[in-house]
């Protein structure tokens, strides 16, 4: 499990966010 994914499930919507300013 990558750390991206643990984010994700961890917080949805906000891991949305975040992985479109990492990526």
């Amino acid at each position: 499990m990558n750390q991206y994914e643990t984010v994700f499930i961890l917080t949805p919507v906000l891991s949305d966010e975040q992985m479109k300013e990492t990526v």
